[in-house]
């Protein structure tokens, strides 16, 4: 819920503050939880995030899920 919550605030703030880039590293993990590979993405900013879809018929625990997009003007590997 932390990472949602972070990635609709960006977007709220880039509404009402005007655009808002960082810039983002990707971190691509071995099976065994090692860093491979590193993409370092520049002047990143969220387009969409899906909504969060709650269930009170859940017997279970469900983890939330969540998917973002992001436009950036370039990536380059490390």
């Amino acid at each position: 819920m932390e990472n949602y919550l972070e990635i609709y605030n960006w977007l709220h703030d880039i509404v009402s503050l005007g655009e808002s880039k960082i810039d983002g590293t990707l971190l691509i993990l071995s099976s065994h939880n090692n860093t491979t590979k590193e993409i370092l993405f520049r002047d990143l900013f969220p387009t969409t995030l899906s909504a969060l879809e709650f269930s009170t018929q859940q017997t279970e625990i469900e983890y939330l899920q969540a998917t973002a997009s992001f436009k950036y003007t370039y990536f380059e590997f490390k």
